[in-house]
C-alpha cells in the first residue's frame, strides 16, 4: 500500500497498516451490502400506477427494542472504556 499510506515510520507500522486495511475491507463490504439492500427495496417498493400506498402505524414494542439495545450497548462500551482506560 505504498501508493496510499506513507512509508513505515516505526517497527509496528506494518501491524497498524494491516489493521487499517482489514477495517477498510470490512466497512467496504458492509457498505456494498447496505447499498444493494437499499437499491433492492427502492425497486421492490416503488410507486406503481393504480396502487394505493400502504400506511402503517408505529409498533411501540419494536421501537423500544431497537432503541434500547443500541443505547445499552453504547453505555456498556463507554463505561468499560472509562473503567479500564
Amino acid at each position: 500500500m505504498h501508493w496510499w499510506l506513507p512509508l513505515k515510520g516505526s517497527t509496528f507500522a506494518g501491524e497498524v497498516d494491516g489493521l487499517f486495511l482489514a477495517i477498510t475491507i470490512i466497512t467496504g463490504i458492509a457498505f456494498v451490502l447496505v447499498e444493494v439492500g437499499l437499491i433492492w427495496f427502492v425497486v421492490k417498493y416503488r410507486q406503481r400506477p393504480g396502487q394505493k400506498a400502504f400506511y402503517t402505524h408505529g409498533n411501540t414494542r419494536a421501537e423500544v427494542i431497537w432503541t434500547t439495545i443500541p443505547a445499552v450497548t453504547m453505555w456498556r462500551w463507554g463505561s468499560s472504556a472509562i473503567t479500564t482506560g
